[in-house]
């Protein structure tokens, strides 16, 4: 656990630790400081010896504070009414006379506090401190061992040494509970420990405190802290679970009658095994197997701990669970199966040990049914899968390898949006894309947008992919159902300009589609890519079905290097589109100024009105609300005067 601690006033400065803290357990002690918070503390402490005498420290240990690198976690807030407070209480009653006062702090300087190490207190220091215990009033009873291994209370009662003692009022409230906060670990391993709200009890469970829990067991009744929570509602028992406190899950298990170990908290989500099974802790998981924990409960989102183990790659703890009982085919909310979870991460053996217990290499992610064996619709998912799928989306060919070997299907299942091939190829996973073609994956198969593996690979980029597809016999020259879209124009469109080169010296052609790979290229203004097509013959001045060019393309986003580079190779400057607006009166309306004026000066028409004259150059550069290019027309000469219809 990440552990931390109190903020600290005075010159003593912080250390972060990283073992465990010893709770105060003392009672009296702990009520009698948490009273003094109310009482004067205007003491004459003159005759004290800690006074004259510096506190000495041993050599640093670590003792499993809590950290305090974020505010989230400070462990005592005080609100800005409470800060007042304390200033007119230091006006009023000061604690110390004042050479008392500078007694001490002469000698806490001369002790170098600002490098204090905050490690064990030796007995003489101890018997100072508590000399200021009991001259405040705050305890006369032997305070306890457990007391000095506490940091948060030691902290400050040697930070009050050089704060009038404001500190005492903080020590009360870092014993009380209530008001203490508490922050730990926080990974996929382990769950979120913000505050405690249940007491020293759950204080210690999550400080793995065993010493204190057996003596809070042993005062109480065990069956007292059956519903213990933290804050966010996780049970004792799931939060030791969660992280690997073996000695402590053992200890709750025997020593507490009715506890459930089956325990979702308050938040009725995740048992203690599913707990430890996502972090992982083998000897947790079978012990809570031994004491009959349901190895097939699932959580609110539908997993099981087979899920859970089974997606961290834990292949021991998945064989323990198969040998429990644990359903291999159990679906969680997206329909997924352990075996899913398993491919999805990489895990090899774990894929292999459900395997061998029979899970079903095609299952598919929308076969799952609902508790009467029909079809569940709450499982069903835009993205349907199977093992393999999922093994391909990350590129892990040895699960792929191992799941093709237990007969997955290569190509795509019925009712899929993808299929293995592709979506090896959007991942540019080129070992794994040659795996399925060696073991027969269709190269033509198409995705719900028509897409095909190359096309896939043009438009993500993966050059080595798309040589590798091209090698083996896919169509340059394939077109999508309804917009004639090819590899050439996806890898135009992405600017990828070797992706481009393999394709055109592989036969794809230039002038293919609705909208062209120049089009494309010179809309995104990829210089390079359009000299490239323009030298390898692409037509300039061809068309969409709605008229639109490469050049008013290009002058509609802004391009201006690419409408020179365009009118330079033959594009028709006042070439218009279906309802008659030119590449000048594009850039008008979208106030590309630059190239309005470079239009402009190779002899753009600016007085052109559309072919219903709903709109001219300048009501269009009007209409958009550029002034510096409504300015730049009229300059030009156009009319302001033109009636539209």
């Amino acid at each position: 656990m990440n552990n931390g601690s109190l903020p600290v006033k005075g010159n003593i400065s912080r250390t972060t630790t990283t073992t465990t803290t010893t709770s105060i357990t003392d009672q009296s002690l702990r009520t009698s400081l948490i009273r003094n918070t109310d009482q004067d503390t205007s003491l004459d402490l003159t005759d004290v010896s800690i006074l004259s005498v510096g506190l000495t420290r041993y050599q640093h240990h670590d003792h499993g504070m809590l950290t305090d690198d974020d505010d989230d976690n400070e462990l005592v807030e005080t609100s800005d009414e409470d800060d007042d407070d304390d200033e007119d209480d230091d006006d009023d009653d000061e604690p110390f006379p004042t050479h008392s006062r500078n007694t001490l702090l002469n000698n806490t300087n001369n002790n170098n506090n600002d490098d204090m190490d905050l490690g064990l207190i030796d007995p003489d220091t101890q018997a100072k401190l508590a000399a200021i215990l009991e001259a405040t009033g705050i305890t006369n009873s032997p305070i306890p061992e457990d007391f000095w291994r506490d940091q948060q209370v030691v902290r400050l009662l040697t930070s009050s040494v050089t704060n009038n003692l404001n500190g005492l009022h903080e020590i009360a409230n870092a014993i009380s509970p209530s008001n203490t906060n508490l922050s730990g670990h926080q990974d996929k391993k382990s769950k979120s420990i913000n505050k405690d709200t249940s007491g020293t009890f759950v204080r210690a469970c999550v400080n793995n405190d065993i010493r204190t829990v057996e003596k809070i067991l042993q005062s109480t009744n065990g069956n007292e802290h059956l519903n213990d929570v933290n804050e966010d509602g996780d049970s004792v028992l799931a939060l030791a679970c969660s992280n690997g406190y073996t000695d402590l899950v053992r200890l709750l298990l025997t020593t507490i009658p009715n506890i459930d170990i089956d325990d979702r908290g308050t938040k009725q989500d995740c048992t203690p095994l599913m707990e430890a099974c996502n972090a992982g802790h083998y000897e947790i998981v079978e012990f809570l197997l031994k004491h009959n924990a349901n190895v097939n409960m699932q959580s609110t989102s539908g997993n099981t701990a087979l899920h859970y183990s089974a997606g961290g790659g834990y292949a021991d703890i998945v064989r323990l669970l198969l040998e429990n009982g644990a359903k291999v085919e159990e679906t969680n909310e997206n329909g997924h199966t352990p075996l899913m979870e398993a491919a999805s991460g990489g895990h090899v053996e774990v894929a292999r040990a459900l395997l061998d217990h029979g899970a079903g290499v095609n299952t598919h992610s929308n076969d799952s049914k609902d508790k009467n064996g029909n079809d569940s619709k709450q499982h069903k998912t835009d993205e349907m899968h199977t093992a393999l799928m999922e093994a391909c989306m990350d590129g892990h060919v040895q699960v792929a390898k191992l799941l093709l070997d237990h007969g997955a299907d290569v190509n795509m299942p019925p009712d899929s949006y993808e299929s293995p091939l592709t979506l090896s190829a959007c991942g540019g996973h080129i070992e794994l894309a040659s795996l399925l073609i060696e073991r027969g994956a269709n190269l033509e198969e198409v995705n719900d947008e028509g897409y095909t593996p190359l096309m896939e690979a043009s438009r993500e980029g993966h050059d080595d992919l798309v040589n590798l597809l091209v090698s083996q016999g896919a169509d340059v020259n394939r077109t999508t159902e309804d917009t004639q879209e090819t590899a050439l124009t996806l890898a135009c469109a992405g600017g990828f300009l070797d992706v481009a080169k393999i394709l055109i010296s592989n036969g794809a052609n230039v002038n293919l589609g609705q909208s062209t790979p120049l089009m494309e290229a010179s809309q995104e203004g990829h210089v390079e890519l359009v000299q490239y097509l323009i030298q390898n013959n692409a037509d300039v001045n061809q068309t969409t079905p709605a008229g639109e060019t490469a050049l008013a393309y290009a002058c509609e986003s802004g391009h201006t290097e690419v409408a020179e580079i365009l009118l330079n190779s033959g594009a028709h400057i006042d070439q218009t589109e279906n309802e008659g607006r030119t590449p000048l009166m594009k850039a008008s309306r979208a106030g590309h100024t630059c190239t309005i004026r470079y239009l402009i000066s190779k002899g753009a028409d600016v007085n052109r009105s559309t072919n219903s004259n709903d709109s001219t150059v300048l009501s269009l550069a009007c209409a958009g609300g550029h002034l510096e290019v409504a300015s730049l027309l009229l300059k030009h000469g156009s009319d302001p005067n033109h009636l539209l219809k």
